[in-house]
């Protein structure tokens, strides 16, 4: 469990932050000494990348049935807050979008890292 632990967090750092610090470098002919830009072309790539892991893992079986399933605890929620009866038939009924989703609290987290690191660049990453 520890080495997958280690993997995981290894992929994380790949992903979100060399790998758009490497964009970041090769594009940064298009921001010319622009640092603020450059945090704007770093943050749209770890966006680009996280949009593109989330599709690439959906396409896996286990995965997608994940996702329904999260599709499913939010329907539930929804009804719960609603006070509705909680029977299939009336849970069906219900969004499947949620408010406090985790997954939307990333993007939201995102958008916001976006903004951040576009005014607050170190000079050694």
């Amino acid at each position: 469990m520890q080495l997958s632990v280690v993997l995981a967090v290894a992929i994380a750092v790949l992903l979100f932050i060399l790998l758009p610090l490497w964009v970041g470098g090769w594009l940064s002919f298009l921001v010319a000494d622009n640092p603020s830009l450059l945090g704007v072309v770093e943050g749209i790539a770890r966006l680009l990348i996280f949009l593109t892991y989330v599709a690439v893992i959906s396409r896996s079986k286990d995965i997608h049935r994940v996702f329904q399933y999260h599709g499913a605890e939010h329907m539930t929620i929804n009804g719960y807050e609603q006070g509705a009866d909680l029977a299939v038939e009336k849970i069906k009924t219900c969004s499947r979008l949620h408010n406090r989703c985790g997954t939307s609290f990333l993007l939201v987290v995102m958008f916001i890292s976006i903004i951040v690191f576009a005014f607050v660049r170190t000079p050694d990453p």
